[in-house]
């Protein structure tokens, strides 16, 4: 019943299309620099994380515009009135947002793995946590802007949370740098 209902999440939502998105934009970032990290993993990796203050804010923003799907259909007062709680109703998109964004992050991966795989000669089990931690990183972010987006939701949220998130990504080590 789960899967049918996430099948169905994933088809109606925006989530497929910011998956994609994730997959374009991380691996128009990543081939740039492909000779910093070309033909070995953990390189690859690092620089994946690195490339998570854009990512980041993308998935935050990407949450938001979700969020505001049922107050543009104007059904919130329906879905109010019904006996469910509000978990259960948002589970399916942030369910669905959630696996989008996993699979997005793990196809930069697969992006950038394309170039690898032909001259690397190990795959170094190390990278994995790197790898997930960063999923798990944009996980939090989309989930994030699903709760700022149902909290307010306007069409203005998504991108100034979008862009709020990348000024505060670029700012706050600045400002870490500066205390030392």
């Amino acid at each position: 019943m789960m899967a049918r209902v996430l099948r169905t999440e994933l088809r109606r939502s925006s989530a497929l299309w910011t998956a994609i998105a994730l997959v374009v934009l991380g691996a128009a970032m990543l081939y740039p620099v492909v000779d910093a990290w070309g033909g070995r993993w953990m390189p690859l990796a690092l620089w994946q994380r690195e490339y998570l203050f854009v990512l980041w804010p993308m998935a935050l923003g990407a949450g938001a515009w979700q969020a505001r799907r049922e107050s543009r259909a104007k059904v919130g007062e329906l879905f109010g009135a019904t006996p469910r709680p509000r978990w259960q109703r948002v589970a399916p998109t942030a369910g669905a947002m959630a696996v989008a964004m996993v699979a997005g992050y793990l196809g930069m991966f697969a992006a950038g793995a394309v170039s690898v795989v032909p001259s690397a000669g190990y795959f170094p089990l190390g990278l994995l946590p790197v790898v997930a931690v960063g999923a798990l990183s944009v996980v939090a972010a989309v989930v994030l802007g699903l709760a700022i987006g149902r909290m307010a939701p306007s069409a203005f949220t998504p991108p100034a949370l979008a862009v709020g998130g990348l000024v505060l990504l670029i700012t706050l080590p600045l400002g870490l740098r500066q205390r030392r």
